[in-house]
C-alpha cells in the first residue's frame, strides 16, 4: 500500500490546486471555462517561469550583493511580512558561511551559473524567495551531518556555485536538498557512508558509495539520489514554448486577440511540428478570425491539430456574457486596459503508450543506481523528476507523482527485478514559493516485496509518524551557528 506523503515543512500551495485528476490513457479537452492572462507564464517544472522584477526591487546588477544589503529593505521589496527582516538575515549568513567553507570569496561579486542568476534578482521577490528557500535547506544538512564530512560537502556547495552546466547544478542543488529533508526526520545524516573519512585522491580511487546513510536502532539504512529526466516531455514542452513564443510574438505585433488550441501528442516529430511556429501558420491565424489545421496524414505518428478563435474580452466580471464564452471554446479575458489578449492552451495528448516510455525513463533513472547499494542494507531511491508537474490537459497541471506514484505501486513493486529495493522517495520542491508557504515535500513509497525491508525506525520517520536523532559532536565549522530564519520542520 502507497504510504501518506510526509510534510517536511508548511503546505505548498500547489498540492492544493483544485481540479487535478489522474490520467488514465487520452485526455479530451475539459470544458471548463478559464481566463487566461495576456501572457500565459504557467510552468509545468512547478516552478513558476522567471518574471520581471516586481515593484520595490530592482535589477540594478551594480548594487550590492544579496549578503550586503539591508535585510529588512530586502524584506520589504519581497513583502516577507513581520518575520521577512530575520529570514534575509538568516540566509546572508548562510551564505557568508558558504562563502567561506569553500574558500570562494569572489563568487558574489560575480556570480555565475543559476544561483548566480537568483542572486541577481532576475525574478524579483521570487529570486529572494528563492535564496531564502535554499539556504534554509542546505543549513540544515550541514547543522545535521555527521563528523567527518566537510570533503563531500565542499564538494558538493562548490558545484552548486560554479556548475559546469545547469544540469551539474541541479543534480548538486537535488542531492543536498534530499539530505536536508531526510536530517528533519533521522539524524545524524552520513554523507558518502562507505568512503572512509581518511580517504583522500593520493589513496586511489574513490570507493563506491551511495549518498548518504542513516543509523537507527535497526541499522545503517542508506539512501541514493537521482534526478529523472523523461527526455520525450522535455522535447513535447521545448516545441509548446517554441510555439508560444512564436504566436505571440506575432499577435503581439499586429495586435491581435485569438484563443489558440493545439492537440500536440508526447512524441511528436519536429518536422511535422515546426509550421506550428512558422510565420504561415502565426500569419494564418491573425488573418481569419476562426479556423483550424492539422498535420498532413502519416507525417506523424500521432494527429496533431490546431484551432483558433476570437479571444472575448470583457472590462469587468459583471459584464461577462457566459453564453457567448462558452459558444467561443470557454476562454475570455477580463480587465480595463488590456492593449492585446492571447489565450493559448496545449494538450499533451497523455495515453497508455506515454505512460510505459515514462515509467520505461524511470526504471532506466533507477537501475544505474543499484550498483551503490550493499545488498545486505536496507536502501532506498530518492527520485527527482526534472518536471515536478506535468500537463495532463489544457490549462491543466498534475504533480508528478499524483500520475507517476500508482504506477510505481502496481508494475514496480510487483516486478522480482525490484526486489533489491527497499522503497522509493519522491522529490518535490517550489523553490521560489514565498518561505512561509515554501514546502519541501518528500513522498515516501517502501516496496512491500523488497528482500531487505525498511526497519520500523525509519519507516515510522519517513511517514511522518516519528523522528529519530542521535547525539553526535557537531562538526566544526567557521562560525558555525543555528540559522536564524523560520523554522519549517
Amino acid at each position: 500500500m502507497r504510504a501518506d506523503h510526509a510534510r517536511m515543512a508548511t503546505t505548498d500551495p500547489l498540492t492544493r490546486q483544485r481540479g487535478l485528476r489522474r490520467v488514465v490513457g487520452g485526455r479530451p479537452y475539459d470544458a471548463a471555462m478559464s481566463i487566461p492572462s495576456s501572457d500565459d507564464t504557467s510552468s509545468p517544472s512547478g516552478q513558476p517561469a522567471a518574471t520581471p522584477a516586481q515593484p520595490g526591487s530592482t535589477n540594478d546588477f551594480s548594487r550590492p550583493g544579496f549578503h550586503e544589503r539591508d535585510p529588512a529593505a530586502i524584506a520589504q521589496e519581497a513583502a516577507l511580512g513581520e518575520q521577512g527582516p530575520s529570514q534575509v538575515a538568516g540566509a546572508q549568513y548562510f551564505y557568508r558561511l558558504l562563502f567561506e567553507v569553500v574558500e570562494d570569496q569572489a563568487w558574489p561579486d560575480a556570480p555565475v551559473g543559476p544561483l548566480g542568476n537568483q542572486w541577481r534578482g532576475v525574478a524579483g521577490r521570487q529570486s529572494t524567495y528563492y535564496l531564502i528557500n535554499v539556504a534554509t535547506v542546505l543549513h540544515r544538512l550541514m547543522a545535521t551531518a555527521s563528523p567527518g564530512v566537510h570533503r563531500t560537502l565542499k564538494q558538493r556547495l562548490r558545484t552548486i556555485l560554479r556548475p559546469s552546466d545547469d544540469q551539474a547544478y541541479e543534480e548538486a542543488l537535488v542531492e543536498l536538498e534530499v539530505g536536508g529533508m531526510i536530517s528533519t526526520r533521522v539524524s545524524p545524516v552520513l554523507l558518502e557512508p562507505f568512503v572512509p573519512t581518511d580517504w583522500n585522491p593520493s589513496k586511489g580511487e574513490q570507493p563506491m558509495s551511495p549518498d548518504y546513510g542513516v543509523r537507527v536502532p535497526e541499522g545503517l539504512v542508506t539512501v541514493e539520489v537521482t534526478v529523472w529526466h523523461w527526455e520525450a516531455y522535455a522535447a513535447w514542452h521545448r516545441m509548446k514554448d517554441t510555439i508560444h513564443r512564436a504566436l505571440q510574438a506575432r499577435m503581439v505585433k499586429r495586435g491581435i486577440g485569438r484563443s489558440v488550441r493545439i492537440e500536440l501528442p508526447i512524441g511528436s516529430p519536429q518536422e511535422a511540428v515546426e509550421y506550428l511556429w512558422s510565420h504561415q501558420f502565426c500569419d494564418r491565424v491573425c488573418d481569419s478570425e476562426s479556423g483550424e489545421t492539422g498535420s498532413p496524414s502519416g507525417l506523424a505518428p500521432r494527429p496533431i491539430r490546431a484551432t483558433w478563435r476570437p479571444l472575448l474580452h470583457f472590462d469587468d466580471h459583471e459584464s461577462i456574457d457566459w453564453a457567448a464564452v462558452a459558444a467561443n471554446g470557454g476562454q475570455c479575458t477580463v480587465g480595463a486596459g488590456i492593449a492585446q489578449s492571447f489565450g493559448y492552451a496545449v494538450n499533451p495528448c497523455i495515453n497508455d503508450d506515454d505512460l510505459n516510455d515514462a515509467l520505461e525513463s524511470l526504471r532506466r533513472s533507477i537501475d544505474r543506481k543499484k550498483r551503490q547499494r550493499d545488498p545486505s542494507l536496507a536502501h532506498l531511491v530518492a527520485v527527482a523528476p526534472t518536471f515536478p508537474q506535468i500537463a495532463v490537459g489544457p490549462n491543466e497541471f498534475a504533480k508528478t507523482w499524483e500520475v507517476f506514484g500508482p504506477l510505481i505501486d502496481k508494475r514496480l513493486w510487483p516486478n522480482p527485478k525490484y526486489q533489491w529495493l527497499s522503497g522509493i522517495l519522491e522529490h518535490n520542491t517550489n523553490r521560489v514559493a514565498p518561505p512561509s508557504q515554501h514546502s519541501y515535500f518528500v513522498g515516501y513509497t517502501p516496496n512491500p516485496n523488497a528482500t531487505v525491508p525498511i526497519p520500523e525506525t525509519m519507516d515510522r520517520a519517513m511517514k511522518g509518524e516519528a523522528e529519530f536523532h542521535l547525539m553526535w559532536q557537531r562538526p566544526r565549522r567557521p562560525g558555525a551557528g543555528p540559522l536564524p530564519s523560520q523554522s519549517n520542520a
